[in-house]
C-alpha cells in the first residue's frame, strides 16, 4: 500500500492523516484525552509499504516509529518527543536516543523534500505551503498553535482539515514528481543503491563512490568499512595559485595576455570586471568570477535580417569535457576521472539503445560531479582543481572572443558556456573556421542555433526565438509555472512573450486570459511581524492578485507602531483558497502597464500596433 502521510503534534492532541496514493481513501488516527487509537495506528502502518511525505524522514517517520513501538502512549508524551525531534540540530544529546527511529521501520520512506539538495531547500525556503502556491492549491497555515490544550470540537476539526489539506498537497506533489520517483526506484534495481529519498548530488556521489571503492579496494578490511572511510574523507583546503593548476592558453593580443597573467598570478580564485572596445568602437562589459563568465547586457535587442544572422554557440557539456580533458581533480582521485569517463560512454550507449534508467541516472552523475567537487562536505572536494576548471572555461570563451575580434566578428554576449554573435554573410565562413580552431585547440565541441531575435533585459533575463520557432526564456521572462520557482504575476511575461513572438497586443492577451493564478503573487512574512488585510489579521503566507476593489496588505513588527506595505504598488485581493469562478475585480490596467514597461525597454515604437 502506498499512502501519503502527515502528522500534527499539539500539547495534548496527536493526529495522523493518511491519504491513499492510488485513490481518495482517507484514514485519520487520533490520540488525545478522549480517544486513544494507538492500536489502530499500529495496524494501519503494518500494511503500508511506501510512506510518502514531505520532510517525513526527519520528523513524521521518527515520531511514528517511536509511537508504534510503545506499549501505551499519551498525547502529552508524543508532544514532548516531537519537540525534541523538531529541535534535533539544537539539542542533539536529547535527540540521540530517538535517532534510531529514523531507520529500519516496517515501511519505506519516500520523502519528496529530499529530491531537492539541502542548499536549494534552504535558499528557496521550500516548504509544503511553497509547493501549494506553485501548484495553484489552497494555502493554509496551521490554525491552532501547537502549545494549545483542551481543543473544542470545532478547533479539533480545523486541525484535522488542515492535516488532510497537507496530505492532498503532498499527493499532488508526488504525482508531479512521478518520473523522479520512478527513476529512483529504477536506480535501486539497476545499481543496488537505496536512492528512493536521495537528491541528485547524493545519487551521483554514492554511485561514483561505489565504483571507485570497488576499483581501489584492498583486502585488508571489510568493503563496507573501506567505503565508509572514503565517504568520510575530509580534505582541508589550502591556499593555491591559480596558475599552478591552469593549462597554458596562448592569447594573441596584449589585452588578453595581461588578463590571463592576472588570472594565473591570483590566489584562490579570480574576480574582475573589464570593459573591452570592439573593432567598431562600441564597448562591451565583461565580468569574470568563481560563478562563471558573463557580459553585462542591459536592455539590448538583436535580430536576424537579410544582412545579418544572430547566432548562439554553446560548448557541449563544458564542465564534463574540461574535467576529462584536464583531469581537474585531486591527484589521489584520478581513478574517479577514469570511472567518470566510462560513465560518459555508458550514458551515450544507453541513450542510443533507449535505456532510460541508465541514461537519466548517468546524466545526473555527469552533471552533479563538479558541484560535489566544490563542496567541502564531500569526499570529492577539490577546491583548487574545480576553480581551475571554471577559470579554464572562462578563458576558452575569451580566446574565442579574442579571435573573433581579430577577424572583425562581433560577439555581443558571453555567459558561462557560450556566446551570442552577429554574423554578416561575408564573415560566416570565417566564424565557423574560428570555431573549428578553438574546438581543436581545446578538444571540445560547439553546438549552434540561429535566433530570429534575442532581447536582453540582462544576461540572465532574456527572451529569444530560434529560426525553428523554439522560444527560449530566462529570469524575468519565464512565463510558465516552475515547481520550485517564484512564479509571480506570470501573466506579465506571458503577455510580453505573445507580443514579441506572435505580435498579439498586450491588452488582448491579458484581458482574455482565464487562469487567475497567473495574475497572482505570494509573499511569506517572518513571524516577527503580524499581517493584516482589510483590518483583519492574516496568516504569514498569502497569495494575492492586484484588484480594483481590494485593500492593502500590511505587516507590522511587534516592537513597532508603524505598518509597512507588503506590496506597495497597489491594493490587492487575497486568494488563499481556490475560487469557483474567475474574479470580476482584477485590475487589468496594472498588468497591462507592467507588460508595456517591459516591452518599452526594447521596442517603444512597436506599441503603436495596438
Amino acid at each position: 500500500m502506498r499512502v501519503i502521510c502527515d502528522i500534527e503534534t499539539l500539547a495534548d492532541t496527536f493526529s495522523c492523516s493518511f491519504l491513499d496514493y492510488d485513490s481518495d481513501k482517507t484514514c485519520v488516527i487520533l490520540i488525545n484525552k478522549d480517544i486513544n487509537q494507538l492500536q489502530a495506528l499500529k495496524n494501519f502502518l503494518a500494511h503500508v509499504k511506501y510512506l510518502i511525505t514531505l520532510n517525513g524522514i526527519h520528523f513524521d517517520s521518527i515520531v511514528l516509529d517511536w509511537i508504534i513501538k510503545q506499549p501505551h502512549v499519551i498525547a502529552e508524551r508524543i508532544y514532548e518527543v516531537a519537540q525534541i525531534v523538531i529541535n534535533q540540530d539544537k539539542y542533539y544529546d536529547m535527540y540521540k536516543p530517538y535517532s534510531k527511529h529514523k531507520w529500519n521501520h516496517s515501511w519505506i520512506d519516500i520523502d519528496l523534500f529530499c529530491y531537492w539538495s539541502r542548499g536549494l531547500r534552504q535558499s528557496k525556503k521550500l516548504s509544503l505551503k511553497y509547493f501549494a502556491v506553485n501548484m495553484d492549491m489552497d494555502i493554509q497555515e496551521m490554525p491552532i498553535h501547537h502549545t494549545r490544550k483542551n481543543l473544542t470540537s470545532e478547533e479539533l476539526q480545523q486541525v484535522l482539515d488542515y492535516n488532510m489539506l497537507d496530505c492532498r498537497v503532498t499527493k499532488e506533489l508526488a504525482f508531479r514528481l512521478k518520473e523522479q520517483i520512478n527513476l529512483r526506484l529504477g536506480i535501486e534495481q539497476q545499481y543496488n543503491l537505496k536512492a528512493i529519498s536521495w537528491d541528485a548530488p547524493k545519487i551521483a556521489s554514492e554511485l561514483l563512490l561505489d565504483s571507485y571503492c570497488r576499483k581501489t579496494f584492498q583486502q585488508d578490511q571489510e568493503f563496507w568499512e573501506y567505503k565508509k572511510e572514503v565517504r568520510n574523507t575530509q580534505f582541508e583546503p589550502i591556499n593555491f595559485r591559480n596558475g599552478d593548476y591552469l593549462p597554458n592558453i596562448q592569447f594573441k593580443t596584449p589585452f588578453f595576455q595581461k588578463i590571463y597573467q592576472e588570472v594565473c598570478d591570483t590566489n584562490n580564485g579570480f574576480s574582475k570586471e573589464f570593459v573591452f572596445k570592439h573593432f567598431d568602437s562600441t564597448h562591451i562589459k565583461i565580468a569574470m568570477g568563481s560563478g562563471g563568465l558573463h557580459s553585462v547586457n542591459k536592455n539590448e535587442s538583436y535580430e536576424t535580417t537579410t544582412k545579418q544572422k544572430v547566432l548562439t554557440s554553446d560548448v557541449e557539456s563544458l564542465y564534463p569535457t574540461l574535467l576529462i580533458n584536464y583531469r581537474f581533480i585531486r591527484p589521489e582521485l584520478y581513478d574517479v576521472l577514469d570511472i567518470y569517463a566510462e560513465k560518459k560512454k555508458e550514458r551515450l550507449e544507453a541513450k542510443r539503445s533507449g535505456n532510460k534508467i541508465v541514461n537519466e541516472t548517468l546524466k545526473l552523475v555527469l552533471n552533479a560531479t563538479t558541484g560535489l567537487m566544490d563542496s567541502q562536505y564531500t569526499w570529492l572536494f577539490s577546491p583548487a582543481q574545480i576553480m581551475a576548471l571554471r577559470l579554464t572555461g572562462q578563458l576558452i570563451l575569451l580566446r574565442l572572443f579574442e579571435e573573433c575580434e581579430l577577424k572583425h566578428i562581433k560577439i555581443v554576449s558571453l555567459n558561462t558556456d557560450g556566446v551570442e554573435s552577429i554574423l554578416l554573410e561575408e564573415n560566416e565562413e570565417i566564424y565557423f573556421n574560428i570555431i573549428k580552431e578553438i574546438e581543436k585547440e581545446f578538444n571540445l565541441k560547439f553546438e549552434h542555433e540561429q535566433y530570429r531575435f534575442i532581447k536582453y533585459q540582462s544576461v540572465n533575463d532574456y527572451i529569444a526565438l530560434t529560426i525553428k520557432d523554439k522560444i527560449k526564456v530566462k529570469g524575468q521572462f519565464i512565463y510558465e509555472k516552475v515547481l520550485d520557482g517564484s512564479n509571480e504575476f506570470l501573466i506579465i511575461p506571458l503577455a510580453v512573450k505573445e507580443f514579441f513572438v506572435n505580435k498579439i497586443p498586450i491588452e488582448q492577451t491579458i484581458k482574455n486570459h482565464t487562469n487567475i493564478f497567473n495574475f497572482c503573487a505570494a509573499k511569506k512574512i517572518n513571524r516577527d511581524y503580524s499581517i493584516t488585510w482589510n483590518g483583519q489579521k492574516q496568516q504569514q503566507l498569502n497569495r494575492f492578485y492586484v484588484s480594483k476593489k481590494g485593500a492593502y496588505l500590511y505587516k507590522q513588527k511587534d516592537t513597532k507602531d508603524t505598518k509597512e506595505n507588503v506590496f506597495k504598488e497597489s491594493a490587492v485581493q487575497l486568494l488563499n483558497q481556490v475560487p469557483e469562478t474567475f474574479p470580476t475585480d482584477v485590475d487589468y490596467n496594472f498588468y497591462i502597464r507592467s507588460a508595456i514597461e517591459r516591452v518599452k525597454l526594447f521596442e517603444p515604437d512597436q506599441l503603436k500596433l495596438w
